[in-house]
């Protein structure tokens, strides 16, 4: 029997698949002490603990990363999360094999207490991009491109709680609800990549938990 502590989610009821002919890819509620081989955790501190997944920010300049492969081109992702106070919530979509953007990466939803951020990172995130990014003169620039290949949704969320994220990417378009709402939408070409293999949590601030973690994938 599945034993958690106080820490543990409230019952959010979890949805459905997006379609009957959905095929559920990966799925883990995280009852057990090791993280397995389906997991790798990079800068610590990422641990299973109270039947979660719990990190927290030790390395200054990078967030701490739980990494997994679920892959799908088209699909739905969905999590249950909590945030402490200060601490902000990415789940990336990578392609490892995709050279043209950093870190291969292709799409995210970004979560933080004042806002959820979801971004075409193919498009926005490419090499030239984020070198602008880093150069005091070029940066406006840089970060009107990313601007430009995202939506930012102004949305209150409560630390301490426990909510329930779904995106769901099908072409061009990528939808999230958060608590079974939808809270808002993205159209970019860069979401219509069609291989979306590597999928990455990256927590950086105080700690986060994360839970019942279920890909599903769409047929073409």
């Amino acid at each position: 029997m599945k034993m958690k502590s106080a820490l543990a989610p409230a019952l959010l009821a979890l949805a459905a698949p997006l379609a009957a002919a959905d095929t559920l890819v990966f799925s883990d509620d995280f009852n057990r002490t090791e993280a397995g081989a389906a997991w790798r955790f990079l800068w610590p501190e990422v641990a299973l603990a109270d039947g979660t997944l719990h990190a927290r920010q030790a390395k200054a300049g990078h967030g701490a990363v739980a990494r997994c492969n679920a892959a799908m081109r088209d699909g739905a992702l969905e999590f249950r999360f909590r945030l402490s106070p200060g601490t902000s919530l990415n789940a990336v979509w990578n392609d490892p094999a995709y050279k043209e953007s950093h870190g291969g990466h292709i799409c995210r939803v970004a979560i933080s207490e004042k806002q959820i951020r979801l971004g075409d990172d193919k498009l926005g995130l490419t090499h030239e991009t984020v070198a602008m990014r880093r150069d005091p003169a070029l940066r406006a620039e840089g970060d009107r491109r990313l601007a430009a290949r995202s939506a930012t949704i102004p949305r209150a969320i409560a630390p301490g709680e426990w909510h329930l994220l779904r995106m769901a990417i099908n072409g061009e378009e990528m939808r999230v609800s958060l608590d079974g709402k939808e809270v808002g939408s993205l159209k970019s070409a860069g979401l219509a990549h069609p291989v979306k293999r590597d999928l990455h949590f990256t927590i950086t601030g105080k700690e986060a938990w994360i839970d019942d973690v279920r890909v599903w994938s769409t047929p073409p």
